[in-house]
């Protein structure tokens, strides 16, 4: 992963066989990243995304293998109990045009992948909702 600061913002780029969740992790935590949104294309080989089941209140996930163009990929940095949170969705195209989209639990580059980092100021943190079934955004006039 190479990256580069454009004022307040970042241009990354991963190169084949990183895993894009793992690495923005490391690198919101060496930016000090608390609040961030994110857009990216690129290409994977492997990747594992999902939906949230809403009768059972659980993440349903699953695993793809091959030839995948990053059509689209968008997200959020933000906080949970003091640690970099990534939240992405993701749609994916192979050769036959058919699509896979979800949440982005992992994806690996097999070519790469183009990021951009649009950085806001502060810090969000996220906290567990039961109702929900997930950890949402404590927005706050802080």
């Amino acid at each position: 992963m190479e990256y580069r600061k454009v004022r307040e913002d970042y241009v990354i780029r991963f190169d084949k066989g990183e895993e894009i969740t793992e690495r923005l992790v490391k690198f919101a935590n060496i930016e000090g990243i608390g609040c961030a949104s994110i857009s990216a294309i690129g290409a994977s080989s492997d990747f594992i995304c999902g939906a949230l089941n809403l009768s059972e209140m659980e993440y349903s996930f699953k695993e793809y293998h091959g030839d995948y163009e990053i059509a689209s990929m968008s997200g959020s940095i933000t906080c949970k109990d003091g640690k970099p949170y990534m939240h992405i969705h993701g749609v994916f195209a192979n050769s036959k045009g058919e699509v896979v989209a979800g949440h982005v639990a992992k994806a690996k580059i097999s070519v790469t992948c183009e990021m951009f980092v649009h950085v806001l100021d502060g810090t969000v943190e996220r906290v567990w909702s039961e109702e929900a079934g997930a950890n949402l955004m404590r927005i706050t006039n802080e």
